[in-house]
């Protein structure tokens, strides 16, 4: 679009993060955010704002409702320049600037440990099929182990190299989940009678990620 402010890289990011938030949708926009420290809620929003502001003026209002197209690209070169584009855009929205929830946090961890090699290397391979297809075989490992996608959070945020080429073979990691999910989150996880039972495994995932509305769904200040 002549003359607008969001790049075509940064639209493709944004839908991506616009259908995830709208599913909820577990995928690779928000895989992303989490893993570089930014509020998957609330960082991107400043943009997607004049993001919207721009579809509507060019006469598409029915957009949001598609699937965005795969693979997944990353239109900044580090999260710096994230933020550096954030607040641009952010000067543009005066009743924004303000509000704390829209700028860069301070820094924080939403984990404490170190995950062991097999583990970052099924963490790599499961964003490799969201970033390529947005399903897969690791995705789908998740579910037949009974894991909720979202609960992949504290891990992803502790991952370093989420972009590295996973190392063949990759096999499931956890024999205990939830134990897992605690040691590394500090809090108890939210539904250990399902990652445990295999009955309920039988009933969940369909290799789209996890579509449950759980008490874990982000609060996105959008309807």
């Amino acid at each position: 679009m002549p003359g607008a402010f969001v790049t075509d890289p940064e639209r493709h990011f944004l839908l991506h993060w616009h259908y995830e938030a709208a599913g909820p949708f577990w995928g690779p926009a928000t895989i992303w955010c989490v893993n570089h420290g930014v509020n998957a809620a609330y960082g991107p929003y400043p943009l997607a704002e004049l993001f919207w502001d721009e579809e509507r003026e060019a006469g598409r209002t029915f957009w949001t409702g598609d699937r965005p197209p795969v693979p997944f690209l990353i239109p900044w070169k580090n999260v710096d320049q994230f933020w550096d584009r954030v607040n641009i855009a952010l000067f543009q929205i005066p009743r924004l600037r303000d509000d704390q929830r829209f700028g860069r946090p301070a820094l924080s961890r939403q984990a404490e440990g170190d995950l062991n090699p097999e583990e970052a290397n099924y963490l790599r391979a499961y964003n490799e099929d969201m970033v390529r297809a947005g399903s897969g075989h690791h995705i789908d490992l998740a579910h037949q182990h009974g894991v909720l996608c979202h609960h992949l959070i504290p891990f992803f945020a502790l991952l370093d190299d989420l972009y590295r080429p996973p190392a063949p073979p990759v096999t499931y990691p956890w024999a205990d989940f939830p134990a897992r999910y605690q040691e590394l989150s500090g809090r108890k996880y939210d539904y250990p009678a399902y990652a445990l039972n295999p009955a309920e495994r039988l009933r969940g995932g369909d290799g789209q990620g996890d579509q449950s509305r759980s008490s874990e769904a982000r609060p996105f200040p959008f309807g």
